[in-house]
């Protein structure tokens, strides 16, 4: 509301409470009519060899859905995601254009993703 040069689109679907988002069968379809430059993932969990997960599974089908609609996906995590794996897999490492973590991040854990070509990018 406070950006009037940023355009704010809602998919709909049922709400998610936990999380405020949508999902459901309405989120996933209004998902597939979209074309997203960069998509912004937050998830629970990022492993350098199982990918990003969370903690529930429609919120992984709609996380997925987004980041196949999306010419590429940033993670944003919080470095006690970092190393860790949740119930429901979204997608791979592969997937994935990058990672946004605190700029106090501990290197080692950080180093795994820079091995692995995904350079974090350090937020204050």
């Amino acid at each position: 509301m406070d950006h009037p040069d940023s355009e704010v689109i809602m998919l709909g679907g049922r709400l998610f409470r936990h999380s405020a988002v949508g999902v459901g069968a309405a989120t996933l379809e209004a998902i597939a009519r979209v074309r997203a430059d960069t998509y912004f993932m937050g998830v629970t969990s990022v492993h350098p060899d199982s990918g990003l997960s969370t903690g529930d599974y429609e919120k992984a089908c709609i996380k997925r859905a987004l980041c196949h609609a999306a010419a590429e996906t940033v993670v944003l995590a919080s470095s006690e995601k970092l190393a860790t794996a949740s119930p429901y897999r979204i997608v791979g490492r592969a997937a994935i254009s990058g990672i946004v973590v605190p700029e106090r991040t501990a290197e080692e854990l950080l180093r795994p993703y820079r091995d692995l070509g995904i350079v974090p990018t350090l937020a204050g």
